[in-house]
């Protein structure tokens, strides 16, 4: 099953590496305008890049159509084996930090605990209703701001607003 393996993780590592060499170029200065030669080769370059990069995707596509669900699962057990090897071997680089993470593992852990929202008692999830936190509490002072705003359009004085409003003179 290793042989069979072996395959696609080749193919992932030049996919992997490819994307990180366009990246390097896509993040590198492109030659202006004047410089057209110049210009016309990186652009090549690049989507021969984009080309190669394709095929190998193309590749380990046509690997998954033909492989079993047991073969995915040993691959993906595979990659994430070597993605924390690799973390592990390189604790000052976030983003092999973050790679074999979940992203929800990855949020709690870049949130910290004070950022993370309080744990309501149950007296004060009754007190407060269930959502203290983002769109239920709206939903649940809405009515009572909409009542808020009628009456406050309904008993505004008009004439004291015009005395203390500064007219635009350049609307004339």
């Amino acid at each position: 099953m290793s042989d069979n393996l072996t395959q696609p993780m080749e193919a992932l590592d030049d996919l992997r590496t490819l994307r990180a060499q366009r990246n390097e170029k896509l993040l590198g200065d492109r030659p202006p305008v004047q410089k057209e030669e110049a210009r016309a080769a990186y652009d090549q370059s690049v989507s021969k890049d984009q080309h190669s990069i394709d095929e190998r995707r193309q590749r380990l596509l046509d690997w998954a159509e033909k492989a079993s669900p047991e073969q995915i699962e040993a691959l993906q057990k595979k990659i994430q084996e070597t993605d924390k090897a690799k973390a592990e071997s390189q604790p000052d680089n976030q983003h092999e930090q973050v790679a074999f993470q979940t992203v929800q593992q990855w949020r709690q852990q870049r949130q910290g605990e004070e950022q993370r929202p309080p744990m309501l008692t149950r007296e004060q999830q009754k007190e407060d209703g269930p959502g203290r936190l983002g769109y239920a509490e709206y939903a649940r002072t809405a009515q009572k701001e909409a009542a808020f705003l009628k009456d406050y359009e309904k008993n505004f004085d008009w004439d004291k607003h015009e005395k203390q409003r500064q007219r635009n003179v350049f609307s004339l």
